[in-house]
């Protein structure tokens, strides 16, 4: 089904309609570039607010901010003890106000004008969630057409960044993220948020233009944390996959519960599970231990998860779906320890 834009905004004196919360650690060098998108999105000022978050920041950030937050009555920024990205986020989502929550890194940016457009159409067909596309090329960014599919099976989204919240969902179900992951804690909030979901709007159109590279907000906020407790990235995605694991196989009493999407979430969680544990170099013994500890098995593998379109990613796929079963996991353990 397609719809189109319309002036749907049906608000109450005084009610703020969306609340979007940036996360930033140190990110002095875009910070700018994405206020300034957040400005350009034809809101009246009191329909509209930017939370900011800074974890922790010791660059000149907070420097930054404060020019906006003198000339933006709705700009706000909190400073906050570092404590990663899942404990910003739950900050953000209390001292926010708005009908509607986004989220959006601190050194990404959003095309004008496309939050108001979406929050239209959000109020229009009372959709639940709305999930859109974004890219790492200026040169693909999209104006939101205002053509978007409305579904009623539910999609899982890898990024909090790509889709807009009802704040009214997140309350009533005490959705919050879980602030002991430090890996995939995006794909387990989509998945309890999903899961009490029921008519979801997507759209094709790339809206946030994001950065990849070693500095971003959410990367940095994970290395920080990782740096404390353990040199490997691999062993904390395999102990917050599990954890991550064993929330989604908790998370069933809800309604409007999808058990296809929750063999996608499990499956999803499995597949990180398992590639963690073979660059990690965890023995097949000691990870099937760890799983039944955590009511998890191999078996709850049951979805092949392919998070992309390139050759290396396919591999990647098919080595963790082919290590559900234990001869192949004992095979490629010895492979990686001998190879990696």
């Amino acid at each position: 089904m397609e719809n189109e834009i319309g002036d749907n905004l049906n608000l109450q004196a005084g009610e703020i309609i969306l609340s979007v919360i940036i996360l930033v650690f140190n990110g002095e060098k875009y910070i700018s570039d994405c206020l300034d998108s957040l400005t350009r999105q034809n809101f009246n000022s009191i329909d509209y607010e930017i939370i900011v978050v800074n974890d922790g920041s010791t660059d000149g950030t907070m420097e930054i901010i404060k020019r906006y937050t003198d000339k933006y009555d709705y700009i706000h920024c909190f400073d906050k003890v570092n404590g990663g990205v899942s404990s910003a986020r739950n900050f953000g989502i209390k001292v926010s106000r708005g009908k509607y929550i986004t989220f959006v890194d601190a050194d990404d940016y959003v095309v004008n004008n496309f939050y108001i457009n979406v929050i239209s159409c959000i109020e229009k067909d009372s959709l639940d969630e709305f999930i859109f596309n974004s890219t790492s090329l200026v040169t693909d960014l999209d104006n939101f057409s205002g053509i978007y599919n409305i579904e009623n099976h539910k999609r899982l989204p890898q990024t909090v960044w790509k889709v807009i919240y009802k704040r009214e969902i997140i309350e009533k179900y005490n959705i919050n993220f879980i602030e002991e992951i430090s890996y995939n804690e995006d794909v387990l909030f989509n998945y309890m948020y999903g899961q009490c979901t029921k008519i979801i709007g997507f759209s094709k159109n790339k809206v946030i233009y994001h950065r990849i590279h070693d500095g971003s907000v959410s990367r940095q906020l994970v290395i920080e944390r990782s740096k404390k407790r353990t040199s490997c990235i691999q062993e904390k995605q395999y102990y917050s996959s599990i954890l991550m694991c064993k929330k989604i196989k908790e998370y069933k009493d809800v309604p409007n519960f999808s058990q296809d999407f929750y063999e996608i979430a499990l499956s999803s969680g499995m597949s990180a599970l398992i590639w963690g544990a073979l660059r990690t170099k965890i023995k097949p013994s000691s990870m099937l231990v760890d799983l039944e500890l955590n009511n998890l098995s191999l078996k709850d593998f049951k979805i092949k998860i392919i998070e992309g379109t390139s050759r290396r990613f396919k591999l990647k796929s098919h080595i963790e779906f082919a290590c559900r079963k234990i001869f192949w996991l004992k095979l490629f353990y010895f492979i990686f320890r001998i190879f990696d």
